[in-house]
């Protein structure tokens, strides 16, 4: 079971939880936000270009004038990701391994650049880019794995438990530190590949660790009032929507050859994306987390 915080104390001990439930509600109304954003600097520029003609995708937006707006909107996200702290430690793995891959999928753009500008921009050649935005990420990437399982062993250490991480802290390390191995090998000794392929990829698992948390946060079980199976039908209408979403489009893409449909698809899940986070903000506006019950 779960259980609110209690708000009805006086003193420091509250004014901690006060400010720590406004941070998770900021991080999450912040998300929302950006999405916004991204969606409102997309659709500038379709109605700005000539004829209004849309891209095949939203990260070929990657090459007009969005291009800041789609890097910085992603950047974002990722960070949120990993900031807010999931109800389950699958769900908080799923989360921070989705944050880690959005600024992946900003970095490298997509393969199929622009059809039609509103403004031609200067003509870049990306590997430059990439080269040294990668690999920025990936040495971050290291630093924060070693300072996370560094602030970890010294959280057990304060509280009194025994030395080392737990085996929820290592099994997300061990993942994640996976992901940076794995990335830097291929980014290191398939340059060519990762330039072609390195940005689907990482689109597709981060909306799939995005799925999946928003599953496992269905399922946690959530105390307090009648608003619990609401807001828990609410989670799996858009994982069953992210899902079924997926399947239809990639059909009209390959059997009926619909030229759009990626740029459909990720619209769609990325709307999805942020009614998750709305909903969250919703439903722990007064708790910022889901805490197990002690009783």
């Amino acid at each position: 079971m779960m259980e609110r915080i209690d708000h009805g104390r006086d003193g420091p001990m509250d004014d901690l939880e006060d400010s720590a439930v406004k941070t998770y509600r900021y991080l999450r109304i912040g998300m929302v936000v950006v999405v916004f954003v991204l969606a409102a600097s997309v659709v500038i520029e379709i109605i700005r270009a000539p004829g209004s003609c849309l891209q095949t995708s939203i990260s070929a937006y990657y090459f007009t004038p969005v291009r800041a707006v789609f890097v910085g909107s992603l950047v974002a996200i990722g960070t949120c990701l990993v900031a807010v702290k999931g109800s389950t430690p699958l769900e908080d793995i799923s989360l921070n391994l989705a944050g880690m891959l959005a600024p992946l999928v900003a970095f490298v753009p997509t393969s199929e650049p622009a059809g039609c500008f509103s403004t031609p921009l200067l003509s870049q050649e990306p590997a430059p880019n990439i080269s040294n935005n990668v690999l920025a990420l990936l040495l971050g990437g290291a630093a924060a794995l070693v300072v996370t399982a560094v602030i970890a062993v010294k959280e057990r250490e304060r509280l009194g438990q025994l030395s080392g991480l737990d085996r929820n802290s290592k099994g997300g390390l061990a993942i994640a530190a996976a992901g940076v191995v794995a990335g830097t090998a291929w980014f290191a000794f398939g340059r060519s590949s990762f330039e072609q392929h390195a940005h689907n990829t990482a689109a597709i698992l981060m909306f799939v660790f995005i799925g999946v948390a928003v599953a496992l946060h269905a399922t946690t079980q959530r105390v307090g009032g009648a608003a619990g199976p609401r807001y828990r039908l609410l989670y799996w209408t858009i994982v069953v929507g992210m899902a079924a979403t997926l399947v239809v489009l990639l059909v009209t893409k390959f059997v009926f050859d619909f030229e759009h449909a990626v740029f459909v698809l990720e619209a769609i899940e990325i709307t999805l994306f942020a009614a998750f986070w709305a909903a969250q903000t919703a439903e722990l506006w007064d708790d910022g987390v889901r805490r197990p019950s002690t009783a």
